[in-house]
């Protein structure tokens, strides 16, 4: 019988070897170079190649033309078209600062890196394999090939573990849809995004653009996958002739088309092309239904008012319709003008007043 002890040090031996092993296949290996030279620098051996140079990390592969490598500290510096290749990721520049204990590639001149369906590029790029964090500083592009979206910033971090990225500086995000073509431009000073939520946050001087319609706000949430932007902040949204405000703005697209909203606290619309006679509805929340870029209803709830002025078929102003109620539903024909105005409200409260042109009063947003 063999005493216990001896197959708990073979066990035990077994494993410190396969540690040691790999341990030793982790550090910076040069697989070949066409011409080396070695000098020694303050007690360190260091390494000159130059050709095609090869070095190899675990999983990683780097290649460059020239090289400095100092083999104590496992530290390598390459220059001229250099790529690393790990086996999911493409790294390309003219320059990179290789950190073999850290397993960190500092890589300026135009940086490179290609994942899957992402790409990003800057000036410099900092990447750890280990975290799978990227750092980007400079003319910072992002493009996701599947999302048919484009980030530009002026520095960018993205986590490829958490499929999460963050840009700063002057951020602008470009949207495309690939089924009508529109393209949707977001503007603002920082961004976060969400690969697996599909969502964007973004804040501080937000402007959306698309066509015809334009978004600001402090603040704004996109759900990419319901089409659906939430804007807060002393949000306000135009569109064609229409100014939309309140306390927080739901916006709704359909392939990136204007498809309604819901405006909740102090809502308000404005529209009307004359600016002395422009037409206001107010109220708690005001629900938009639309159809691709075109309003077929507003529907206005909580203490509701509407001024609405009226012209003929010269477009000749004859005089205002003042109208408040608990709710006021507005439907429009295709051509934006009003075709129909129903209130609803309780027994009591709500009113309705006509006054001709002569005895109307003019002024943006005046409740008569």
């Amino acid at each position: 019988m063999k005493p216990p002890f001896r197959n708990i040090f073979i066990l035990a031996a077994a494993s410190f070897l396969s540690l040691a092993a790999r341990e030793k296949q982790e550090r910076v290996v040069l697989e070949r170079a066409d011409r080396l030279r070695t000098v020694h620098e303050q007690g360190k051996l260091i390494r000159i190649l130059e050709g095609d140079v090869r070095f190899r990390q675990g999983e990683a592969f780097l290649r460059c033309e020239t090289a400095r490598q100092i083999v104590e500290d496992e530290l390598v510096f390459l220059d001229d078209n250099v790529h690393i290749f790990d086996g999911k990721r493409t790294l390309t520049s003219q320059r990179v600062q290789y950190n073999g204990k850290t397993r960190t590639e500092i890589a300026t001149g135009d940086v490179f890196l290609h994942e899957d369906h992402r790409t990003l590029r800057g000036d410099q790029v900092i990447y750890n394999q280990n975290s799978k964090v990227a750092r980007a500083t400079g003319r910072v592009r992002i493009n996701d090939m599947i999302e048919s979206v484009e980030l530009s910033g002026d520095e960018a971090l993205y986590d490829r573990n958490k499929d999460y990225g963050l840009m700063t500086g002057r951020v602008r995000a470009v949207k495309i849809d690939t089924s009508s073509r529109d393209t949707m431009t977001m503007e603002c000073r920082y961004l976060e995004a969400w690969g697996e939520e599909q969502r964007v946050f973004a804040r501080d001087s937000v402007v959306i653009t698309r066509g015809n319609l334009k978004a600001v706000s402090e603040t704004a949430d996109y759900y990419a996958e319901e089409e659906r932007i939430v804007l807060q902040k002393t949000p306000k949204i135009f569109f064609t002739d229409q100014e939309m405000a309140g306390d927080t703005i739901d916006m709704m697209l359909d392939s990136l088309k204007f498809s309604g909203g819901l405006i909740r606290g102090n809502a308000e619309i404005f529209w009307g092309e004359d600016s002395l006679h422009r037409n206001v509805l107010n109220g708690k929340r005001i629900r938009i239904i639309a159809s691709r870029d075109t309003v077929e209803q507003v529907i206005v709830e909580g203490q509701a008012s509407s001024v609405y002025y009226i012209f003929d078929e010269n477009e000749v102003n004859e005089g205002v319709n003042t109208v408040t109620g608990d709710r006021i539903i507005l439907e429009f024909n295709e051509e934006g003008q009003v075709k129909q105005v129903l209130v609803e409200s309780s027994p009591g409260l709500s009113t309705g007043e006509y006054k001709p042109k002569e005895k109307a009063k003019r002024g943006r947003g005046e409740n008569l």
